[in-house]
């Protein structure tokens, strides 16, 4: 790898701007056609030239701030990739918008296009009009850094690939559709690659709700890695298909910080021995219906850690209920919103879980530690996390299922819809209600419990709306900072216990992370 990478694209550094020497090559962008390796000053031109041109360069799209390179009458370099990028380099896309209209015409004789897929399952008599490209496949060993460039009707942004260094800044992604009929990642990761991502947001990904072959639970992740580590900040996904999932890890670390996965973000999910997920002062407010794979879900050794962050779940749209009133032992039927099995763990510090809505017949666990074909699963937390009764998990269930008798349970932390059957939106910078047990829970916060970001060891000063995270000294918990009254008597654990806690989750971090 190129030295100035290894300087400026440091894991966890994610940089605001890219450090490039002097003598980088400079290849500018001004057709708003992809065109081909030939076509002069194009972005398919400007990456040949890059991968040609020996050392690190720099590509400057140099269209107007806002519009758009179209892609449909484009050639695929390899498989439904547009490009592959094989030396080292720096896109700046100055907000442009990789665009593709997809279309293809159903059995039925009615044409769907990326806003109208999920309407329909795809079959093998489909005819396809205009495909949907991604944008560029990495290749091994090669870092690349990309700035303020979105797509648009592409099926997939980039795949990093073995031990390749990928940091993507302020870039968005929405309205991708499966190439084929087969879906693809947004972001994907193989062995050894480290993928950064920050200030990233994906919306609407893989909008078909059925996957071929009826693979409906596929976890094929908008974002997915094998043995390869993720450091993903300040981003939001925020609309995935049932079956594609929000974050799916297998093998290695992904550390996941002030981020937020709402509506239909699909869920996150560690699988394999050794492999470690890492939420950090995150929000995770899922729309469950109808998918059984909008869950926080470790297994096969996987271990994931809830640090400071909040899961708020509605449980009422996460059911099928006459599959589960039918056959309760449905995969779908069980977990909500966390579910462990098969040797994996997940494990709540200073965090809030909080389900309403979970009586409905045939339920057997809101919150899951084993599945029917693998049990052995494991659900933790220390004593300052906080999870929510349902009328089928008591306070006296949980402090068991949790493996904590201190767990904090009581009350009702956030506010109700008017009719009560739903939480409220949190906006930004929400407060959470008077006498909330999540309120200045954490003492000493800007001292001995100092929140640490697990991605280069900083320390997190802003809740994941960006407001201060401490206030009189002290922290919620979760992922959401009240404003703040002045504090009243130290929590019952007092200074001493805070203080042992924090030790616990530095070397806990340090241990998991990359």
């Amino acid at each position: 790898m190129n030295k100035f990478f290894r300087q400026c694209l440091l894991v966890g550094s994610l940089p605001a701007s890219f450090c490039l020497p002097a003598s980088a090559a400079v290849f500018t962008v001004t057709e708003s056609m992809w065109g081909d390796p030939t076509t002069l000053n194009s972005l398919a031109w400007a990456i040949e030239q890059s991968n040609t041109t020996p050392g690190a360069d720099i590509i400057q799209l140099q269209l107007r701030t806002g519009s758009s390179i179209y892609v449909d009458n484009a050639t695929p370099v390899i498989s439904s990739f547009l490009s592959r990028i094989t030396e080292s380099v720096q896109i700046n896309g100055n907000g442009v918008t990789l665009l593709g209209n997809p279309l293809f015409i159903g059995t039925n004789g009615i044409e769907y296009n990326k806003f109208t897929l999920s309407s329909y399952t795809p079959t093998s008599g489909d005819v396809l009009v205009t495909p949907a490209f991604s944008f560029a496949e990495i290749g091994p060993s090669v870092s690349v850094g990309v700035k303020d460039l979105n797509i648009d009707g592409l099926n997939g942004f980039l795949s990093a690939g073995t031990d390749s260094v990928v940091t993507v800044i302020n870039s968005a992604a929405k309205n991708t559709v499966p190439y084929g009929f087969a879906g693809r990642p947004v972001f994907e990761a193989r062995t050894g690659a480290t993928l950064n991502l920050h200030k990233v947001v994906l919306d609407r990904i893989n909008p078909l709700e059925n996957l071929i072959g009826g693979a409906e639970f596929a976890w094929a992740g908008a974002i997915a890695g094998g043995n390869a580590t993720l450091n993903m900040t300040q981003s939001i996904i925020k609309g995935t298909s049932s079956s594609i999932g929000g974050v799916n890890w297998i093998g290695g670390a992904a550390n996941i910080v002030s981020s937020i996965f709402t509506g239909s973000a699909g869920g996150l999910s560690i699988s394999g021995s050794g492999a470690v997920m890492n939420i950090v002062n995150s929000l995770f407010v899922p729309d469950f219906a109808p998918s059984a794979v909008a869950r926080i879900q470790a297994f096969s050794s996987g271990v994931a850690n809830l640090i400071a962050s909040t899961v708020q779940a509605n449980a009422l749209l996460a059911l099928d209920v006459p599959t589960c009133s039918s056959n309760p032992d449905d995969y779908a039927c069980n977990g909500v919103p966390l579910q462990a099995f098969d040797a994996g763990s997940i494990n709540l510090f200073q965090s809030v879980v909080s389900t309403i809505n979970s009586d409905l017949t045939g339920i057997i666990d809101s919150y899951s530690e084993v599945f029917d074909m693998n049990p052995t699963g494991d659900l933790v937390a220390d004593a300052h996390s906080y999870v929510q009764p349902t009328p089928n998990a008591d306070a006296a269930d949980l402090k068991l299922l949790f493996n904590q008798p201190s767990l904090l349970t009581g009350s009702i932390p956030y506010e109700l819809t008017a009719g009560g059957l739903f939480y409220a939106d949190l906006p930004d910078g929400a407060a959470l209600l008077p006498g909330s047990p999540l309120r200045s829970a954490i003492a000493d916060a800007e001292g001995a419990n100092q929140l640490i970001n697990p991605i280069d060891g900083s320390v997190i000063t802003t809740d994941v709306y960006g407001n201060p995270r401490t206030a009189f000294g002290r922290r919620d918990i979760g992922a959401v900072q009240s404003t703040q009254e002045v504090p009243g008597p130290l929590p019952s654990l007092g200074v001493a216990a805070a203080f042992r806690w924090s030790r616990r989750l530095r070397k806990a971090v340090r241990s998991a992370s990359c």
